[in-house]
Formats: C-alpha cells, structure tokens, sequence
C-alpha cells in the first residue's frame, strides 16, 4: 500500500513538471500571459499593439478590435508611448 502510495505521488510530480512549461507556452500563444503581464505592468489595461505586416498600429481599451490576440504586444501603457515608437491608431468604422 505505501509503494502504490509513493508511486502515485511520483507521478503527480513529474507529471506536473511536465505540465508547466506546455501551460506557459499556451500562455503566451494565446496571448493571455503577455496581456496579463502588460497590465501588472501599467496598473491598467495596457495599449494593444501589432507590427504584423508591418502595420505598426495600436488599440486602446474600449475599441472594437481590443482584445488579447497572439500576434498582438502589450508593451505600452499609454497612446503617446506606442506613437513615440512610431505607431498609430486605426480606427475601424463598422
């Protein structure tokens, strides 16, 4: 009884070692760590931002296309920030 015992806490160890880095690496392809991140960062939701195709635009939150994205960046805690860096907002009308 203590072998089985031993044996099933071994398990749940290196089963949760391997877990982890498959969780974090989801994270961050969805997109969901690297906004979380943004807004501990700035104390509020931060400014989306893409480069994608070289379009180098920001969302702020409340606009439509706001949302955590996997090809998005949250690095900027204000419009004048991303605007600094040579962004700019893109204002969807539908």
């Amino acid at each position: 009884m203590k072998k089985l015992n031993k044996n099933k806490k071994v398990f749940v160890v290196i089963a949760s070692i391997a877990l982890i880095p498959i969780l974090l690496f989801g994270g961050f392809i969805s997109g969901v760590l690297p906004f979380a991140y943004g807004t501990l960062k700035c104390g509020h939701l931060p400014v989306k931002s893409s480069n994608f195709a070289a379009s180098y635009s920001y969302d702020l939150p409340g606009d439509k296309e706001y949302g955590f994205e996997p090809l998005s960046d949250y690095e900027f805690c204000t419009a004048k920030e991303a605007e600094a860096e040579g962004y700019h907002r893109i204002i969807f009308d539908y």
